[in-house]
């Protein structure tokens, strides 16, 4: 082509670039019509619009020209909503008095129905009207709730469109950053805390946003080409050298200046190609139009939705109109939403100082520091008001600022190709510290994103304005409330005066919980929150976390009874420490991102104190990091942040006027710190003695009753001895009898102690069995007595409870249990009103029982037959009802268990509330100034109840029961009545369910704290096995569950401080410069034992404070609960008389002594352990020895200035004189210190041992239960207490008759102390007891924790069995603890399960008795170590009779708990599931070997297939001719196709496939034996022969087949199994051609038919039998004989080899084939081949059962049960009259009565009952008497 050419295709191709620029371009006719579719329809769309529409919608939506509605749509909707309400309402209740009218009707006798039925379709309403209304009102209420949710919908859209359309606008100003976006950056970032440029703002940003699209489009034009104009600065960079070679190759790799070439456009206006979709690289400026749009339309809605409707626009920008501050505690909902219109209101300044945070959080650099400074500048203000003065320059130094960076993130522009002076200069900056610095850089650009979160802070600063110039407007401050924190100065008794806010202590509402929950318990939330920050991250700030959480944890309380100025003090310390420590972490963020190679290399210590890592992204770290190890999870201020944030909020509660009644109700208890545990003392003292009389009154009624039987006994003998003659009359019988009767009233007191019972031939045996009538005469008097009682003590009927309603249901059915769940709730509401009634009116308690009858439930009648609806509707009912009444009985039965902390607790609240009461009067309450009224007259609190002196513990009675009362009985007797209480239990009770239960759940938590403080402590040291959490353990099984009656204040704050100071050595121990922080060596030493810091505790790990975080929040749970309930502290609790009377008489006795003995070392520090309060000791002891010191320096000032006075000595006798003294002073010291320790140790126990009065108590049962479960842990967790017991099995070492050491030693040692505590409980000695307990918690923990980890080589808390077996030992401990602090009972009344009588306890005793040796080992222990007269025999007699008595008690008590009613025939649901699963089992049993043979084998059997398979034939007995054995490879399993064939094979014979289905291929094997011997025929020449000689004579042969199959010994008894089967030929041709070949003339083989079995079957016994099954009838034919021919033909030949050619001798060896008839010739032998069926074996587990056989198992197993079954079967009519026992009480309390007198030691007494237990077992006619029901039941 010619140049021409080729510049006018050029020039025109530019043209037309240009032309499609200008959208001048040429298309078909089709594509243009497509081009011009979418502009065409816009243009239509437009002119429609504008032609008929635009008038309209311009009139409609003219602002000035609003047309005003006088009735809205939202109130036409109420009204029809409230008129089809009332119709419905009309016709229901129209509806109902039709119905009952027809019931009445119904009722009524020959009355015609036709007039009724047609005034009742008459009157009646029309149905499907009122389906119809229905319908309407459910859509005109949904029709209401939309308009409501719309209505909504838009004024949330008008509160926050401008947040929305200011935060997307930066968001997208931070993506795009360019100098054309930083118009809408400045406008924004200026117009949120400037009001007045908002309008304006949005304005601008439309118009500019449209000038960016216009920019951005006209920038994709063809003609506009950027590499023409763009820069590219690599030209010059070698010609200028501005770089030093360090900085040189990073910047050639990431500077924008040299990795491409720079385009101007893109720095001024974010301009770039977008190729063929224009829509990606518009959409950001699109969506600020579309924003724009929606802002705009949102204020002329609202705007005309207000005119229309004439509403008034909201003061300030709230959502819910109706809602104010008067409202904030109406309730929950009235909360919430007061919450949601006014939260910014009032927690907008918390929530700026939190986005501060959340800022330096998130940057952690140079402006980040500016922000820190800002935040304590403005938390140095404190006041709210100073702090709003200085907001204004706040938010404008944010604004300006935020501009500032905005600009440096823009930077220069690229295209000069100038780089920064840093990074030019000779003194290089890293980059690292640019990034920090926030400086620009072409490397590494400033993260605009950071922006975002500074913008997001203006914004809260913005609103925050708004909110301080709102809180001076007495508008907003009338609806929303002011924010003026409260005086400093205020305390709580002024706020009866003062106060705005109603008290919530007791709970009325939800809400109210929602306060307790608030105000109550937040404070000790922040503080755990605090520990968890300081235990979270390792570095010195830290420290101050804990050491101010510990501060507050011990102090806190005291310190919120102070005035608030106080407690705010403290409080903004530790929340300027916060900030600080931010700030702090800010700065060192320059050492952790910028240098933190040169720290590695130097300062590694630094890095670890300081907890120095670099936490934002982005910055480049070094790789090598050497020996020094990065605190990686040690960095970040996330803790500190949150802390901060809660820090604040909890600050705002503290300035709340709610706060002062939580500090109120704190001054309250602490007033009555000591109340609870007066009350406690108080119960306890009431039970003793009620205790103590009952016993005293039981055992006088029995020696009265012993008494009586003894003068009947007498009077009896005295008539024997004085038998009148016939002739006597009847009047001198009588006076003998009157004059008897009187010398026996007279002499009963003058031989009352002597044994006038005994004579020379009366002895043990025969009195025991001299029981006689007259035993039984003296009942009738304790009848009637117990008869009187009972009828007091009855009461109204209780409420059944669900499984007696499931039992009613079972019985009958459930409409019967349904209507009896409403008669319990019917009489539970009518007794409940009628208590209101009276408490209400002050009469006199009527009876209840006077209107049981006027309880009527309208149900139908329960006679009436159930159709299948009506049943499923009652059943379904029914199971929300038994639903409903388990969680009654389950919180019923939680409550029942912390009823006596309860009851003090409800006393507590009262006398709170009456101090209350007080304060508001102005009264200054004191302890002593309570008064609660009881009865009608006020009863002082009196000093605690004693005894007596000189009079015992067990000579208290009832009467003597001082006039103080029990908190219940104070609740019962309450006549103090308040309003806010009254509406609190009434809240309360009309919880639901659910809360109750928890609210249960909770009342026992809080009753068990002290348990729950135990649990996790034990826990605590369970999980680190450690020398430091080892100590509380023993201090606790040692001197907590030991104190009387509960530990003292001193411990529990003992516990504390250990606590602390444990987390304390432990976080010291986390640091990472320590060498066993390092990894390596955690790697290396995690599972040694011996450790130091493994067994110290101090290790390095994760987690390692958490359970101390959990132990630390349990005990000050538990010191919250203490003060809470007047248990904390003790001092009001009087001193008991005993303790007075010691204390007087060691008073005396320090008087009488001598002075040397008034200055004996350590008697001032007697008193430390003896008070009760702490403090005060603390102080005596120091002023005693101080005291002491002052004397002894006075002394020997006096010796030294009588030594200067007399001659001078020599400085050797004077240093002897010095030594002398400082020795005797160690000596002092000494003493003083062991005598310090001794004597509190030795009077502890002292009380312990000699208490001045116990609540007795029994839970050896439960110790003895925890022992047995140890005992049971200890043999299946055998492998876990030795060193390579892992792996071993503890049943294969026993069936070797090998016991282990280890093994024995624990068994013997826990059953060792199982017999030593048994002993301890029968003979009841409190001081072995102590001992015990003592050696064994030592002994149990060294064990545990230093010898059994260095047995076993891996620690405690890797060895799960040994931690379980430690937490059940540790309960144990407090079982045995518990049973020395109460001291054992006076009589032991059997076995603890006896207590009560129910289903439980039967079935736990039942299983008691079952235990083998368990029953018989008690009886024979308890009458070692009791004082009792019986012989074992009789003991064991009584023992027997107590437990079958007992389990006639439970059956008696269960028939009247779940009663039948009579005449009622069995359900087939009983019969058949009862029934039905006898006859199931009975039947399982007789066919039980048969099954379990058949099942074993072919089911659960194992395949025993052979490992060897040997034959041997052999010929008139002579030596074998053949042995050979197959082996290996030579057995081959038989293949499933090789079976399929065998089965099609005899598939005409049934007998063999019989036999064939009982296998399955795996089950045969096929062993190939080869012709040739194993071994040589080695027969002697006259035996050779003699077998000729015999073959040649003889008339038959005899030739033998032997086999033997050897099996796996793992699997069967007996290994080898044989068999033998034999041939006889009578045949001579035979026997002469076996001649011949053994003369050596025949060389051919012999064919001997018959000879080998081809079927073989191995069984589990000795036996190898043939499988005779399998021979089975064939024809004749080659093919049939040879595949069903049983025994199969052999060839036999002698082989011969001379082993030289000039010897004689031979070797000889027999060859054998089995003959195949299908061919002929030589080649038709081969080799044998035997087919063998292996019988399935059972496996090793049923081994032991099957080994039996069926025979086995019938005569040892089935006939035993059945024995046993025939017995039970057959024995019930002779045990009818001593199991069918009416009432069984009498009996009971006879053996009762034994253990009863045996414990108290009246042995003649015990001798007594004794025998008239015998005498009632053998006496038929009194046993019917005695056992009868009484009248009343």
């Amino acid at each position: 082509m010619p140049p021409d050419s080729l510049r006018i295709a050029t020039d025109f191709s530019v043209e037309n670039s240009k032309l499609k620029d200008l959208g001048l371009e040429q298309y078909d006719t089709v594509e243009l019509f497509a081009k011009i579719l979418l502009p065409s329809t816009f243009l239509l769309a437009c002119i429609l619009q504008l032609h008929y529409f635009s008038e309209d919608f311009l009139k409609i939506t003219d602002l000035s020209n609003i047309p005003i509605k006088h009735e809205c749509t939202f109130g036409r909707l109420k009204e029809s909503i409230w008129k089809l309400q009332n119709r419905l309402a009309a016709n229901e209740l129209h509806g109902e008095n039709q119905t009952t009218l027809d019931k009445i009707e119904k009722t009524t006798v020959d009355e015609p129905l036709g007039g009724a039925q047609q005034e009742k379709s008459v009157g009646g309403p029309n149905k499907w009207s009122l389906v119809i209304d229905k319908l309407a009102s459910v859509l005109l209420q949904l029709l209401e709730r939309f308009h409501k949710t719309q209505v909504l919908a838009w004024r949330v859209l008008e509160l926050h469109i401008l947040k929305i359309v200011s935060t997307w606008v930066i968001w997208i100003t931070l993506q795009e950053v360019s100098l054309m976006n930083y118009p809408f950056f400045i406008l924004w970032v200026f117009a949120l805390p400037y009001p007045k440029l908002r309008p304006h703002a949005s304005k601008i940003c439309t118009v500019w946003s449209c000038v960016m699209v216009i920019c951005k489009m006209m920038y994709q034009l063809k003609f506009v080409r950027p590499h023409d104009y763009s820069s590219n600065c690599m030209q010059g960079l070698y010609q200028n050298r501005t770089y030093y070679h360090d900085s040189l190759d990073e910047l050639l790799q990431k500077s924008a200046l040299y990795v491409a070439p720079v385009d101007p456009a893109d720095w001024c206006g974010g301009l770039q190609k977008c190729g063929d979709n224009v829509l990606p690289c518009l959409k950001n400026h699109l969506s600020i139009l579309a924003l724009m749009v929606i802002e705009v339309t949102v204020h002329h809605h609202q705007l005309f939705y207000r005119t229309q409707n004439q509403l008034t626009p909201p003061v300030t920008g709230i959502i819910f109109d109706t809602i104010t501050r008067e409202h904030l505690d109406d309730g929950l909902l009235s909360c919430i939403k007061y919450f949601i219109n006014y939260s910014f209101y009032k927690f907008g300044l918390e929530m700026c100082l939190i986005m501060a945070v959340n800022v330096i959080k998130q940057r952690m650099d140079f402006y980040a520091l500016l922000h820190g400074c800002w935040l304590v500048y403005l938390l140095h203000r404190r006041r709210r008001k100073a702090v709003a003065e200085v907001w204004p320059r706040y938010c404008s130094c944010l604004a300006s600022v935020m501009t500032f960076q905005y600009l440096l993130c823009i930077g220069l522009p690229p295209a000069f190709c100038k780089d920064y002076p840093w990074r030019t200069s000779r003194w290089t900056i890293h980059s690292n510290l640019i990034k920090w610095l926030y400086l620009p850089d072409f490397a590494k650009r400033p993260d605009a994103s950071f922006l975002l979160y500074d913008f997001l802070l203006l914004l809260f600063a913005s609103l925050q304005w708004q909110v301080f110039e709102d809180e001076n407007k007495a508008c907003v401050r009338i609806k929303a409330g002011d924010n003026v924190e409260i005086s400093r100065e205020l305390d709580p008794a002024a706020l009866s005066q003062y106060s705005p806010v109603p008290n919530f202590i007791h709970c009325r509402s939800y809400l109210d919980m929602a306060k307790v929950v608030v105000f109550g318990y937040h404070f000790w939330f922040v503080l755990c929150l605090i520990f968890v920050t300081g235990t979270t991250r390792i570095n010195i700030f830290c420290l101050g976390y804990l050491t101010a959480c510990f501060y507050f944890m011990l102090f806190g309380s005291s310190l919120l009874l102070k005035p608030v100025k106080n407690v705010l003090r403290l409080w903004d310390y530790l929340t300027a420490y916060t900030a600080l420590v931010i700030v702090m972490k800010n700065l060192l963020a320059i050492g952790a991102c910028a240098y933190l190679d040169k720290l590695l290399r130097n300062h590694c210590w630094l890095i670890q104190t300081f907890g120095m890592f670099c936490t934002i992204p982005g910055y480049d770290l070094g790789k090598d990091l050497g020996k020094c190890e990065l605190p990686e999870n040690e960095a970040g201020v996330v803790w500190d942040a949150i802390s901060f944030t809660f820090l604040l909020v909890q600050r705002r509660i503290f300035v709340s006027y709610y706060f002062l009644y939580v500090v109120a109700d704190l001054k309250a208890a602490k007033i009555l710190a000591s109340r609870g545990a007066e009350l406690f003392e108080v119960k306890l003292k009431k039970v003793v003695a009620l205790r103590l009389e009952e016993e005293k009154k039981s055992l006088q009624a029995m020696r009265r009753q012993m008494e009586l039987i003894k003068l009947k006994q007498k009077k009896l003998d005295n008539l024997k001895q004085m038998t009148p003659s016939p002739e006597e009359t009847a009047v001198d019988q009588s006076a003998k009898e009157q004059k008897l009767l009187d010398l026996e009233e007279g002499g009963n007191k003058e031989n009352k102690d002597k044994k006038i019972w005994w004579q020379p031939w009366v002895n043990h045996t025969s009195m025991i069995r001299a029981g006689s009538y007259y035993l039984f005469e003296t009942d009738s008097e304790e009848e009637e007595e117990q008869g009187q009682t009972e009828k007091r003590e009855e009461e109204s009927p209780k409420k059944k409870t669900a499984f007696q309603l499931a039992y009613e249901a079972w019985m009958s059915s459930s409409k019967s249990a349904l209507r009896t769940r409403k008669q319990d709730e019917t009489r539970e509401q009518r007794k409940k009103e009628e208590e209101e009634q009276l408490r209400l009116a002050g009469e006199v308690k009527l009876e209840f029982h006077e209107e049981k009858g006027e309880i009527s439930v309208t149900e139908e009648n329960l006679d009436e037959p159930e159709s299948i609806i009506e049943r499923i509707i009652n059943t379904v009912k029914f199971t929300w009802v038994f639903v409903q009444a388990l969680l009654d009985d389950i919180t019923e039965a939680l409550n029942s268990l912390c009823k006596n902390n309860l009851d003090i607790a409800n006393v507590l609240r009262i006398e709170r509330c009456m101090l209350w009461r007080e304060i508001n009067k102005g009264i200054n309450s004191k302890e002593g100034n309570i008064l609660f009224s009881v009865g009608h007259k006020d009863i002082k609190r009196a000093p605690a109840i004693g005894f007596k002196d000189g009079n015992s513990p067990w000579e208290v009675g009832v009467s003597k029961v001082p006039v103080i009362m029990t908190a219940s009985e104070l609740l019962l007797n309450r006549m103090f009545h308040d309003n806010e209480l009254e509406q609190s239990d009434k809240f309360y009770q009309s919880l639901p369910r659910s809360l109750k239960l928890g609210f249960a759940l909770y009342n026992v938590m809080v009753s068990k704290s002290e348990m729950l403080c135990y649990f996790v402590i034990i826990l605590n040291h369970m999980v680190s096995a450690s020398v430091l959490t080892l100590v509380l353990p023993i201090l606790i099984f040692l001197w907590a569950m030991l104190s009387i009656p509960r530990p003292t204040k001193f411990f529990w704050m003992m516990a504390i401080v250990y606590t602390e100071v444990t987390v304390v050595v432990k976080y010291f121990a986390q640091f990472g410069f320590f060498p066993w922080t390092t990894k390596l060596y955690c790697g290396i030493n995690a599972e040694e034992p011996f450790v130091l810091p493994n067994i110290v505790g101090i290790e390095k790990k994760d987690g390692y404070v958490h359970f101390d975080l959990v132990q630390l929040l349990a005990l000050f749970f538990h010191r919250s609960i203490l003060k809470r309930h007047g248990l904390w502290d003790s001092n009001g609790v009087n001193v008991s008389d005993s303790k007075k009377r010691r204390f007087s008489r060691r008073q005396k006795n320090q008087e009488s002594r001598g002075g040397l003995q008034e200055e004996e070392p350590g008697s001032g520090a007697w008193h430390l352990f003896r008070h009760h309060n702490p403090s005060e000791s603390v102080f005596r002891g120091r002023k005693t020895v101080s005291i002491n010191r002052g004397k002894t320096q006075k002394n020997e000032a006096r010796k030294k200035w009588r030594l200067f006075r007399k001659s001078p000595i020599s400085k050797k006798k004077l240093l002897k004189e010095k030594m002398k003294q400082l020795i005797l002073k160690a000596k002092k010291l000494v003493i003083k210190i062991v005598l310090q320790i001794y004597r509190p140790i030795r009077q502890f126990f002292y009380d312990i041992i000699h208490p001045e009065y116990s609540p007795v108590c029994d839970v050896y049962a439960l110790m003895f239960l925890v022992d047995v479960i140890n005992f049971i842990i200890v043999i299946f967790g055998y492998w876990a207490f030795g060193k390579h017991s892992a792996a071993a099995d503890i049943t294969e070492s026993l069936s070797e008759d090998q016991v282990p050491e280890a093994f024995l030693v624990m068994l013997l040692i826990q059953f060792g102390t199982m017999i030593v505590d048994r002993a301890i409980y029968l003979r009841k000695t409190m001081f072995g007891k102590c001992v015990f307990q003592v050696v064994l918690v030592f002994g149990i923990h060294f064990w545990m924790f230093f010898i059994l980890p260095g047995v076993t080589e891996r620690r405690f808390n890797r060895n799960h069995v040994a931690q379980l077996w430690y937490l059940v030992k540790c309960v144990y401990f407090g079982l045995s603890a518990y049973q020395i602090k109460c001291g054992y009972p006076n009589r032991v009344l059997g076995n603890f399960l006896t207590k009560s009588y129910n289903f439980v306890n039967l079935f736990l005793f039942q299983g008691f008795r079952m235990v083998p040796f368990l029953t018989e080992l008690r009886a024979v222990m308890d009458w070692v170590w009791t004082d009792t007269t019986l012989s074992l025999s009789s003991w064991i007699c009584v023992e027997d009779l107590y437990a079958n008595v007992f389990i006639m008690k439970c059956l008696r008590e269960s028939e009247k708990k779940y009663p039948q009613p009579s005449g009622q025939k069995k359900k087939m649901i009983v019969k058949y599931g009862i029934g039905g699963c006898i006859v199931f089992i009975l039947v399982c049993i007789v066919w039980f070997p048969l099954l379990l043979m058949s099942l074993v084998k072919s089911v659960a059997g194992v395949t025993n297939q052979p490992l060897d398979v040997s034959v041997q034939i052999t010929i008139s007995g002579y030596e074998s001719l053949f042995t050979m054995s197959a082996q290996q490879r030579n057995l081959i399993p038989f293949s499933p196709a090789a079976y399929n064939e065998l089965a099609n094979q005899y598939a005409l014979h049934p007998s063999a496939m019989q036999f064939i289905v009982n296998y399955g291929p795996e089950d045969i094997v096929i062993a190939k034996i080869k012709s040739n011997a194993s071994l040589l025929w080695s027969i002697s020449p006259a035996s050779r022969e003699a077998m000729m000689d015999e073959l040649s004579s003889s008339a038959a042969v005899y030739v033998d087949f032997h086999w033997t199959i050897l099996r796996n010994a793992s699997l069967v008894k007996n290994v080898e199994a044989s068999g033998k089967h034999t041939v006889w030929y009578k045949e001579k041709e035979i026997r002469e051609q076996i001649v011949q070949m053994l003369n050596g003339t025949r060389k051919e083989p012999i064919l001997l038919p018959g000879v080998v079995p081809r079927y073989l079957r191995a069984t589990a016994g000795s036996e190898a039998k043939t499988a005779h099954r399998l021979q089975v009838a064939h024809s004749h034919k080659p093919q049939d004989i040879d595949k069903m021919a049983f025994f199969r033909n052999i060839t036999i030949k002698l082989q011969q080899l001379a082993i030289n050619s000039s010897s004689s001798q031979v070797t000889e060896w027999w060859v054998i084939q089995e003959w195949n008839p299908t061919c002929s010739g030589n080649a038709c032998s081969k080799n044998m081949e035997l087919i063998i069926y292996n019988d399935k074996v059972s496996p090793s587990s049923l081994g032991f059962l099957a080994g039996y056989g069926i025979v086995g198992l019938y005569m040892s197993v089935v006939l035993v049960i059945g024995k046993f079954i025939r017995e039970f079967f057959n024995g019930i009519s002779r045990s009818i009259m001593f199991e069918e026992l009416p009432n069984v009480d009498r009996i009971l309390k006879l053996c009762t009565d034994i253990f009863l007198v045996r414990e108290i030691g009246e042995l003649e007494v015990e001798e007594q009952l004794f025998a008239k237990l015998i005498f009632l077992y053998r006496s038929p006619e009194t046993m019917i008497k005695w056992t009868r029901e009484s009248k009343g039941q």
